[in-house]
């Protein structure tokens, strides 16, 4: 099986369910409500997890945690939710980069569209995340897929 679905924030509901899930996500808002062990019941659970940064101290937080994939932004900014920092930019994916071993990978969010991607990718992102680049039209969101699956570089 391919299918891989995370589940963002309800780590609860994720652990209960932990044989259908892949992975789950957690931002750092998250990781501070979590006690000592929730967060040992979270690691024991064998999901993968994925942890959001935004500054070097949240960096060095998720690696001692050992994720399966770091996640930073925004990059551009954001609409999708309210936030209480400036956009990261390419530099920023590019210092995570080096900041992150190379067999983590880097998950950018923020702003990104079709047109932006290709400098993110180039900048050090292993992944994108995308939420505004989607549209709502189910006709429109295959060809908006389709456009992104010729975009990105998969393994085919």
């Amino acid at each position: 099986k391919n299918k891989r679905l995370w589940l963002n924030d309800y780590w609860q509901i994720a652990v209960e369910s932990h044989k259908d899930l892949y992975g789950i996500h957690l931002g750092q808002e998250d990781l501070d409500s979590l006690g000592h062990q929730d967060l040992a019941t979270i690691l024991k659970s064998g999901l993968r997890l994925g942890l959001s940064t935004h500054s070097p101290a949240e960096l060095a937080r998720a690696l001692s945690l050992r994720p399966s994939y770091i996640a930073i932004g925004p990059i551009f900014g954001t609409t999708s939710k309210d936030i209480a920092f400036k956009a990261r930019g390419l530099r920023f994916v590019t210092a995570w980069r080096k900041f992150i071993p190379q067999h983590i990978p880097l998950v950018a969010i923020g702003s990104i569209n079709i047109q932006n991607a290709p400098s993110v990718l180039n900048a050090g992102a292993d992944s994108l995340a995308v939420i505004s680049a989607l549209p709502r039209d189910s006709e429109e969101l295959r060809t908006a897929v389709a456009n992104w699956l010729d975009l990105l570089p998969w393994d085919k």
